[in-house]
């Protein structure tokens, strides 16, 4: 979510700049390898914070019926019950995704990249990854949401919530490697 929201930021940017007529020099490597290092540490350290077994971790594991398990909100005396666990999650996904719909829409409602002419191919990447965040990322991030925080691991709901997860991402896969082989 959070390399979207910066694919999505420098997008925008690049766009205001071309739809004011300003040239700019494209970004330098070094600037791109810095923004990666950010996403990629920020999301080792998100999952560090979620699977590290330690009382302050907005999520745990437990053992019932000798099967191992993980739930939402801190084991036993830590500061986040299930309600506060869940907000501090959804924010983390929420924070981004509604930068980038915002994006998105502010680019559609000014009308600044036009579907034709010499912006034709950076208006359809970028309706890719809006494609691809819509119908991919969310929906699997819900259903994933939806099914840890079922009690039972081995009801039906749970299965097909895990399964139509896993096809998602399966499918995303494909559907990215569709758009990136269409020129158009």
């Amino acid at each position: 979510f959070v390399l979207n929201a910066v694919i999505a930021y420098n997008m925008n940017d690049m766009i205001l700049h071309s739809y004011h007529r300003r040239k700019v020099a494209p970004m330098k490597l070094s600037t791109s390898y810095k923004e990666v290092a950010v996403v990629y540490s920020f999301a080792i350290l998100f999952t560090a914070w979620m699977i590290v077994d330690v009382p302050w971790s907005p999520f745990h594991f437990y053992e019932t019926e000798g099967e191992k398990r993980g739930a939402f909100g801190s084991p036993d005396g830590g500061p986040f019950n299930t309600l506060g666990d869940m907000a501090v999650l959804l924010s983390l996904f929420v924070v981004p995704t509604t930068y980038v719909i915002f994006v998105r829409i502010r680019i559609w409602w000014r009308k600044l990249l036009p579907k034709s002419g010499r912006t034709r191919v950076l208006s359809l990447f970028f309706m890719r990854i809006i494609i691809i965040f819509l119908c991919f990322y969310l929906p699997k991030t819900a259903l994933d949401a939806a099914s840890s925080s079922l009690g039972e691991s081995r009801s039906t709901k749970t299965f097909w919530l895990g399964q139509t997860a896993a096809l998602l991402s399966a499918l995303q896969a494909y559907a990215t490697l569709y758009f990136i082989s269409t020129k158009d």
